[in-house]
């Protein structure tokens, strides 16, 4: 312990001496140390990865002396696009909008929000998927100063009554099929204006019609008729309530505004406002900044992706989520991308989607790339225009990323899967595979600006290399703040050596080349008679048997035991008989009983036909719990 102690308190020191360097100073310390780590030069490292940062070895020089932007997410769109105006920065259906025309239509919008009176510091939500009108809106609201709050179109009406009431929000952008969720609670909230919009708005009339017939008929005659019957009362409401708007009389309450005032640059101000997906607690209102919008932009800028200005991203994340609004949406603008908007649900339809496109960068979920490997009208596509498939959101097991590299290769991709790191209070990404350093089962290695210590979560010391423990993220995309949380926020941040680091929850490990891999979440380890088990561990041994498609591993309560784990099973149609799912069992068993500790071992087992999925996309691992632990009759075999 006294050894402990010490090594605490001598990392404390060294890090209140790098607390007291320059940026400058900072930057040259990075390229020394990235030659420790490459072999250039020889020295005395130490065992720490957030002091020496190995992973530095795989950034270039440039990278590590760029400079972080110090100005709004809209300036800086326009400084890094102001020679690209021809190129096409949003397709929407067909519907192509030049860098030139984006810029006159956020004029234009931030216009109409300067005439419905609308100034800086405002909170407005946006309640929609992403629709052009939704990136005019978040760029013009950041040129006036006001904060974007973006909602999930799924929340119910109480969760919107909150959000309002949390924000003191007076204006109110909402999908008109969302209606009936904001109409019923203005009267217990501050709203005084709603403007409600349509995916087809600015679509000429033609495809508006067409649309229309395309939506129709896929609707039975009841979802028909509720729709006719919102159309009408909103009809109804334009006519009659001035509270209510749609998106042309918006536009056009703006045209007698000669100029916007535009607010000035401030440090840690507001640009945007997300939340968490609630899938382990209340959903958090997560305060993003201008400087976090750039600095991930920045930093992916100067990675060796090699994006380049004019290529297609595929842009099938919604814009309520971090991922879907900073990595999706804003990089891409600012490295003068085109960016294809795509805010329909994807699910087994994403091959399709892929084909038609056939985008040269694609940021998707787990589940998208499983879709592709099973669909077997894809088998015979060609790949080459994909240079980028990239994946996030929820853990890839190695079985299915080696099955999906294969896949890529098989169909002539430029691309491995690019797995990532983050969380929505990083703004997303943190860590990411390169074309450099893509490890098998690592979720890759930190963007060049950020670092990452490992904490023992029972003494609160940093770990050396290649060992497990709480990960510790330090990073200029770290969140302002929980909106109106001064609790949480206190909880989830942590201040040392001047330095902001968040606590993940999650559990990880660095290796020597800093690579950084997962190993689950601290609240999914399992305490079994006083023993640590983790749950991926297990799910990795468990997906070396061929007949398993996929699984997961959750606790359940054992009055003997404590916790013991829970296994669910996917498994290959060939396994069509209980005879044949009993064999595969008592082959995991074998393989664990093999590969694991003893008390990792797992006695429970239920096969099923598919996982249940949270709204965002990831695994509802909270039912899977609560159905473990109700279940009465499980598939065992003890051995």
């Amino acid at each position: 312990m006294e050894n402990i102690k010490e090594e605490i308190n001598e990392l404390k020191d060294y890090r209140e001496k790098l607390s007291k360097l320059s940026d400058e100073e900072l930057k040259n310390r990075d390229l020394y140390l990235k030659k420790l780590a490459d072999g250039t030069i020889q020295g005395p490292p130490t065992s720490k990865p957030s002091i020496n940062r190995q992973w530095l070895k795989f950034h270039s020089d440039k990278a590590i002396k760029s400079n972080l932007p110090k100005m709004k997410i809209y300036d800086y769109l326009r400084e890094k696009n102001k020679d690209n105006l021809n190129i096409v920065a949003i397709n929407f259906f067909g519907l192509k909008i030049t860098y030139k025309k984006l810029f006159e239509e956020i004029e234009k919008t931030a216009r109409a929000l300067s005439a419905i009176g609308v100034k800086k510091g405002d909170i407005v939500i946006i309640n929609s998927v992403t629709l052009p009108q939704t990136v005019f809106l978040l760029y013009a609201l950041n040129k006036i100063g006001a904060i974007a709050d973006l909602t999930d179109v799924r929340t119910d009406s109480n969760g919107m009554k909150h959000y309002l009431n949390e924000g003191k929000t007076k204006l109110v952008f909402t999908l008109d099929s969302c209606f009936d969720e904001i109409e019923n609670i203005l009267p217990e909230t501050e709203t005084k204006k709603v403007v409600l919009l349509s995916p087809t708005d600015i679509v000429p009339s033609l495809a508006k019609m067409v649309n229309n017939i395309n939506e129709n008929s896929k609707m039975n005659k009841e979802e028909l008729k509720s729709k006719k019957d919102i159309t009408k009362r909103i009809k109804k409401e334009l006519k009659t309530n001035k509270n209510f708007m749609n998106w042309k009389s918006f536009i056009n309450s703006g045209r007698n505004i000669s100029s916007v005032i535009e607010s000035e640059y401030e440090n840690d101000f507001p640009a945007a406002i997300v939340h968490t997906s609630g899938t382990t607690s209340m959903p958090k209102s997560v305060v993003l900044t201008n400087d976090n919008f750039n600095a991930m932009a920045l930093q992916y800028s100067v990675s060796d992706f090699n994006y380049e200005k004019g290529e297609t991203l595929l842009n099938i994340i919604p814009i309520f989520v971090a991922y879907g609004v900073v990595n999706s949406l804003h990089m891409p603008l600012c490295l003068g991308m085109t960016d294809i908007l795509y805010p329909k649900v994807v699910n087994d339809d994403f091959p399709g989607i892929i084909n038609k496109f056939k985008p040269n960068h694609v940021i998707a979920i787990p589940m998208h790339w499983e879709y592709l490997l099973n669909d077997r009208k894809f088998e015979g596509k060609d790949l080459s225009f994909l240079k980028t498939a990239a994946c996030g959101g929820d853990k890839i097991n190695v079985e299915l990323e080696n099955k999906i590299n294969a896949y890529l290769e098989k169909h002539n991709s430029k691309s491995k899967i690019i797995k990532g790191y983050g969380m929505t209070e990083i703004s997303a990404c943190a860590v990411t595979n390169t074309n450099r350093m893509s490890k098998v089962g690592s979720v890759g290695i930190p963007l060049v600006k950020n670092n990452i210590a490992i904490i023992n979560p029972d003494t609160q010391s940093e770990l050396s290399n290649n060992q497990k423990g709480e990960i510790y993220i330090q990073t200029p995309t770290l969140m302002k703040e929980y909106l109106n949380n001064l609790e949480g926020t206190n909880e989830t941040i942590i201040v040392k050596d001047k330095k902001r680091w968040i606590r993940t929850g999650d559990l990880g490990y660095i290796d020597d080349d800093g690579n950084l891999t997962i190993d689950g979440r601290i609240k999914r380890l399992i305490i079994r008679r006083g023993f640590k088990i983790s749950a991926v561990a297990i799910e990795n041994i468990v997906m070396k048997n061929n007949n398993v498609d996929s699984c997961v591993v959750v606790k359940k309560i054992d009055e003997e035991d404590g916790e013991v784990p829970y296994v669910y099973l996917i498994l290959n149609d060939r396994v069509n008989n209980d005879s044949m799912k009993l064999q595969v069992i008592e082959e995991i068993q074998l393989l664990c009983k093999k590969e694991l500790p003893e008390y990792y071992i797992p006695n429970n087992f239920k096969i099923i036909s598919q996982f249940p999925y949270t709204k965002n996309g990831k695994l509802d691992l909270l039912k899977l719990e609560d159905m473990a632990n109700n279940e009465q009759k499980e598939m065992t075999k003890s051995l």
